[in-house]
């Protein structure tokens, strides 16, 4: 897994561009999976950007949802190809960020 997390509890919230889900992990941590729509992970720089705004105001003690990187990669951003409704397969930028 990318983060390797014991989920507990997964949920899929409301989105108009991406997916996200609210994940509650077995230690209670609480986090929200995205999955970024084809547009946005086609344009990694955007996703990048949006990573270093939120890790500057969580630094500044702001209560962001901070990006989380993978103990695999060590990255903010990870890929994932997924399935879409017509079967295609395509590469989705992928995030994991604290629950606020």
């Amino acid at each position: 897994s990318l983060y390797n997390l014991k989920v507990l509890k997964c949920k899929e919230l409301d989105s108009y561009d991406d997916r996200n889900f609210f994940v509650e992990t077995e230690t209670g941590d609480k986090f929200v999976f995205k999955v970024h729509n084809g547009v946005e992970s086609l344009n990694r720089a955007f996703v990048e950007a949006q990573n270093a705004t939120l890790l500057h105001l969580s630094s500044k003690g702001f209560g962001v949802p901070t990006p989380v990187a993978s103990p695999l990669t060590h990255a903010h951003i990870s890929d994932a190809t997924l399935k879409l409704k017509d079967g295609t397969e395509r590469r989705h930028a992928v995030r994991l960020l604290v629950w606020v």
